[in-house]
């Protein structure tokens, strides 16, 4: 079920309402070298600090949320090349939604599939590229009526991941 809405700030703000009992701001550090090495002040938000090592938990967070507030628990499927699908894994998890499908390329990373399996016991494998695995992702959810949830053309997603700038 798609749903169509502007992205602005009231719902970055929900977004973080969302979010926040489920992970916790990141610092914000000085990077003295890149300061030195462009004479002005960098400071760098770790977002590695997050469960899943990437911001991206944040939009799965938001996204899911949303959708369980809305449709209680619903059957999910994403096509991911690893952070989006950890994000969603870790999200589902939290929101305690069992139906999880992941779908990544054959080529992912050993290390994003050991942790996508650990927290997901849906992760399939399809192709040798994220094209594939999202391809993948879509028919599964047309064949099952899921919810596919796209990593970056969602409003909620970018809303969950704009909750950066509010820690900012």
């Amino acid at each position: 079920m798609s749903r169509k809405t502007t992205l602005g700030l009231r719902s970055v703000f929900q977004a973080s309402l969302n979010i926040h009992t489920h992970i916790d701001p990141t610092p914000l550090v000085n990077s003295y070298s890149l300061s030195e090495y462009t004479g002005a002040s960098v400071y760098l938000k770790l977002e590695c600090h997050q469960p899943t090592g990437s911001f991206k938990v944040r939009g799965a967070l938001n996204k899911l949320s949303e959708l369980k507030r809305r449709e209680g628990s619903p059957r999910i499927v994403t096509g991911s090349a690893g952070n989006h699908g950890l994000g969603v894994a870790f999200a589902a998890r939290e929101l305690d939604i069992p139906d999880v499908n992941i779908f990544i390329p054959g080529n992912a990373p050993q290390i994003k599939v050991e942790k996508l399996t650990r927290l997901c016991d849906s992760v399939h494998v399809a192709g040798n590229t994220y094209e594939a695995a999202h391809q993948a992702a879509e028919r599964f959810a047309r064949e099952e009526s899921a919810t596919y949830i796209h990593a970056y053309d969602d409003v909620d997603i970018v809303a969950g991941q704009g909750t950066i700038g509010l820690e900012l």
